[in-house]
């Protein structure tokens, strides 16, 4: 069996990987060269523990998560499967891995509409891990359907002295709009290097100057004179796509909507989806492949959204409640996703 993966983050290439393993033909189709145009906050944050740490181009271990709501809190998380990686580093693991398995990968190699209906018609099965402008939704004129719920993001990496975040991550809700700014340090030390960005969940219907924003937020945290080295951004979709089977096309990853409702983070389903796509296809079953990913992920996505739900009708003091008195809503939910 032939199968084409159009994408080579997470999703993509752990499709290929696993059906490469399972004894199928895979070519994967990247248009940038892997690792690079990575637009993440770069937190890997494995709540189900069904992906495992990072084969490679992790940073650290986060010890403690620093959240400021009215107040600030300190969460433990020493007992959670969340690092920080360098996520180019990670994906050019996968790509060797997968290449390893007989994966076929061509670089350099976007691929249009037109292209996507060639691949339908040239391979026996495709996978989509295009991303959130998904190339065969837009095939068939859906160019919204994973894009209609979306948080809208904007981050710099800079430098700066991120010593007091040594194997922390920071994270401010705001009262003004829906989402959250975050420090996430690549280099946590007086000459580091951190990921500072802000993300829109439910954002006014005003239109935002993105760059303002984040301006203000290097001002609040002191950070307005470090050297900006990068600007990245763009949406999250989460608004996800049913069914994930359309054709002989499996769509994975972001191009399926699968990020958190909560707090954006897509790395840990990118990579069940990509898995379970594949061996969906490996055992003859394609069209078990979305009732496995939800039968795996259905608890967290119910309890994220339940939550995203009330902040939106709530505001911001239902966070402070939740995070004041977490026995009563989080830590149940926590044990029920971590017992799955």
């Amino acid at each position: 069996m032939r199968v084409a993966v159009v994408g080579g983050g997470p999703a993509g290439l752990t499709a290929a990987k696993t059906a490469a393993d399972n004894g199928l033909e895979v070519t994967l189709f990247e248009h940038y060269r892997i690792g690079e145009r990575i637009n993440c906050g770069e937190g890997f944050f494995d709540i189900l523990g069904l992906c495992g740490k990072p084969g490679a181009g992790v940073l650290f271990k986060v010890q403690q998560v620093l959240l400021k709501v009215n107040k600030l809190y300190r969460i433990d998380s020493t007992e959670l499967n969340l690092w920080m990686i360098d996520r180019a580093s990670w994906q050019r693991y996968l790509a060797e891995e997968a290449c390893t398995s007989g994966v076929k990968i061509l670089e350099e190699t976007p691929i249009r509409i037109q292209d996507m209906k060639l691949l339908q018609q040239d391979f026996d099965w495709v996978i989509d891990a295009s991303g959130v402008s998904s190339i065969s939704l837009k095939a068939v004129n859906n160019t919204g359907e994973n894009r209609n719920r979306a948080a809208l993001t904007i981050q710099c990496r800079l430098e700066g002295d991120f010593s007091s975040l040594k194997n922390s991550l920071k994270a401010v809700l705001e009262p003004h709009y829906q989402g959250y700014y975050w420090i996430f340090p690549k280099k946590a030390s007086k000459r580091g290097i951190a990921n500072v960005g802000i993300g829109f969940f439910n954002y006014p219907s005003a239109k935002i100057d993105l760059r303002r924003e984040l301006f203000r937020v290097l001002q609040q945290e002191n950070l307005q004179n470090c050297p900006i080295l990068e600007y990245r951004g763009g949406k999250i979709p989460l608004n996800r796509v049913s069914p994930f089977m359309r054709g002989n096309t499996l769509l994975v990853g972001d191009a399926a909507g699968l990020a958190s409702s909560l707090y954006g983070g897509g790395l840990d389903m990118a990579v069940v989806s990509g898995r379970l796509a594949a061996l969906s296809l490996a055992q003859g079953k394609p069209h078990a492949y979305e009732q496995l990913f939800w039968k795996k992920v259905k608890r967290k996505a119910i309890i994220e959204e339940k939550i995203f739900n009330l902040w939106e009708q709530k505001g911001i003091n239902f966070m402070e409640t939740l995070f004041r008195n977490p026995v009563n809503f989080l830590i149940p939910s926590l044990f029920s996703l971590m017992s799955v």
